[in-house]
């Protein structure tokens, strides 16, 4: 039984060097620490990508805002969720696809508002970031923002009295891409 304790023992360690471990880890993991810092230079670039993309100067518009009201047991729904994409080519095919780098979600539950963006990069593309800004149901301000990689959650700042699950955003993330690529990447 001593090979199955060490290997069971080199499994958990081996698990404990690649868990995210949450605020903890990333203050003491430089390699994380600098993931962090790239997913934020990634979003102020994306962000400066959108001003310019929605500047009346700017004629090479790549955008797709979708807006739906329906009604939930709170009361009447208004969500908007607005699409920042760039155009891509296959290397192997040479079609054209459209690739989502950003996402704002708006949307609102009875009279509670809620207001969510996603940032994505590479060719998956890989979701990296999400922030959330909401008032939970006694009207506290709650922002969450989780950090990923390509193997999941680096690190999380949670601010407020929240139940936010990252695993929930990062399930959101991949219906939005899908919602997305139903529409624009369409085969003809």
């Amino acid at each position: 039984m001593k090979i199955n304790s060490d290997i069971l023992l080199l499994a958990l360690l081996l698990a404990m060097a690649v868990m995210p471990w949450g605020n903890l880890r990333a203050q003491t993991d430089p390699a994380v620490k600098k993931q962090i810092e790239s997913i934020r230079k990634a979003y102020t670039q994306a962000k400066s990508d959108m001003q310019q993309n929605d500047s009346k100067d700017f004629n090479n518009k790549n955008d797709m805002l979708v807006s739906s009201n329906y009604t939930t047991p709170e009361g009447n729904t208004r969500e908007t969720i607005h699409y920042y994409y760039r155009m891509m080519r296959d290397e192997r095919t040479l079609m054209v696809y459209y690739q989502p780098y950003f996402i704002v979600r708006q949307f609102n539950v009875g009279k509670r508002q809620f207001y969510e963006e996603y940032l994505f990069e590479g060719h998956g593309p890989t979701l990296t970031f999400v922030f959330r800004k909401y008032a939970d149901p006694k009207g506290n301000p709650v922002e969450e923002r989780y950090y990923y990689n390509f193997y999941g959650l680096i690190w999380k700042n949670l601010k407020g009295t929240n139940n936010g699950d990252e695993q929930e955003y990062s399930k959101k993330s991949l219906e939005l891409l899908s919602a997305f690529n139903s529409i624009m990447n369409m085969n003809p």
